[in-house]
């Protein structure tokens, strides 16, 4: 895959994780609900944190070619997951959504590593 094609990859992350985390910042309980988690006030304070780290991730993909921010998202991703993981140990949760959700963070967790790892490579091919 050439260098453009991996430049707009982490351009479409970075457009992706400034949404999401707005979303996850102004509606969590929505969030929460469309996930499969308790809309709560734990539930939302948690979501609002992954929505700073989900912007503040966002735009450093947008604003640099560093492989270090998609190697964030990498770990966001994890952090993502076991914060779904938890979400499913509630009573009144939703196992069918939380799986879905799941699924869906594990393919972007993909994208996100093949993406560190092409331009980490590219990073050091440039040197």
């Amino acid at each position: 895959m050439n260098r453009t094609r991996i430049e707009d990859i982490r351009r479409g992350l970075g457009w992706f994780s400034v949404g999401l985390g707005a979303a996850e910042l102004v509606t969590p309980r929505l969030v929460a609900k469309i996930i499969g988690a308790v809309p709560n006030a734990r539930t939302s304070f948690m979501l609002r944190l992954a929505g700073l780290r989900e912007i503040g991730a966002g735009m450093s993909l947008l604003l640099t070619k560093h492989p270090l921010p998609v190697w964030l998202r990498v770990v966001g991703d994890a952090l993502d997951l076991g914060m779904l993981g938890v979400a499913s140990t509630a009573r009144r949760a939703n196992g069918v959504r939380l799986v879905t959700a799941a699924a869906a963070v594990s393919a972007i967790a993909a994208l996100d590593a093949f993406t560190a790892l092409r331009t980490t490579t590219a990073l050091h091919e440039a040197r």
